[in-house]
């Protein structure tokens, strides 16, 4: 969870707190920007600053969570942006906007310009566990989440996002479960390569043919037949403490399933 160092919890960062909350165990706080705090006050703001996240983090089940304060961009983007055109010291890590990280270098490469970008990488390090994921390509149930859909003239339709389950290759059939239709994969691509196959976990583009781009913006494309699509449900709902509207019954709220978004009528029990 970033945040800004001198801002604290927004309201952007209380919604990312409700998501983390139905959808992991562990969370870090990285309080960033701590370049703004003057040189001789900085490690006592810092401080200050983790008191008030712990506070706003009081009730929740991250009351314990790490905390890493850094900045990601010393100086700001506009320093940034002059070091990579070669016209600022920033670029040789020398002047007093450059990195307090030493050697300004590890296993990653040049981090110059940040501040404690290697305390934050430790943190990672010491936390982040590798999910279990299929060992073997499974083409019967690929499960493609959607972020993004646009044409290329010439190529066909473009669609970006990541696989979160099975396999695909190129001249597999694609089932686009919401719009009832099905397409052939032309092409696979993986950070600007042609790939000839995309697993559980990668972030990809896929690429078909005789699809209108303006049919989908996000969703879900799947191994055909695998997804069934529904009418109603029973979920046991829980009220987001954030949330200050009314639970009644015959009220219309949007429903998030991945990429999917859609309008139900609810109705309460108990």
């Amino acid at each position: 969870l970033v945040v800004g160092a001198t801002k604290g919890m927004q309201t952007q960062t209380a919604e990312c707190l409700v998501i983390a909350e139905m959808t992991t165990r562990n969370l870090i706080v990285v309080l960033n920007k701590i370049d703004m705090f003057p040189e001789e006050e900085r490690e006592e703001r810092v401080k200050m600053a983790e008191r008030k996240m712990r506070m706003a983090l009081r009730g929740t089940k991250f009351e314990d969570a790490q905390m890493v304060g850094i900045s990601a961009c010393v100086g700001g983007e506009k320093v940034a942006s002059v070091a990579a055109g070669g016209g600022g010291a920033a670029s040789g890590g020398s002047s007093g906007t450059g990195s307090g990280d030493g050697d300004n270098s590890n296993v990653f490469g040049s981090i110059a310009g940040t501040n404690n970008i290697h305390g934050l990488l430790h943190v990672l390090q010491s936390q982040i566990r590798a999910p279990n994921r299929d060992a073997q390509p499974s083409p019967d149930r690929f499960h493609f989440a959607v972020d993004h859909c646009f044409p290329i003239k010439g190529q066909g339709t473009v669609l970006t996002g990541t696989c979160l389950s099975g396999s695909v290759c190129p001249n597999d059939m694609v089932e686009f479960p919401t719009l009832a239709t099905q397409k052939k994969v032309k092409g696979l691509q993986m950070f600007r390569r042609k790939a000839n196959i995309i697993q559980q976990g990668d972030r990809a583009g896929i690429c078909v043919s005789n699809f209108d781009a303006k049919l989908m913006e996000r969703g879900i494309i799947a191994s055909p037949g695998t997804v069934k699509l529904i009418r109603g449900a029973i979920a046991v709902v829980r009220k987001v403490r954030f949330f200050r509207g009314g639970l009644n019954c015959g009220a219309k709220f949007h429903v998030s399933v991945g990429h999917t978004t859609v309008m139900a009528t609810v109705t309460f029990w108990g």
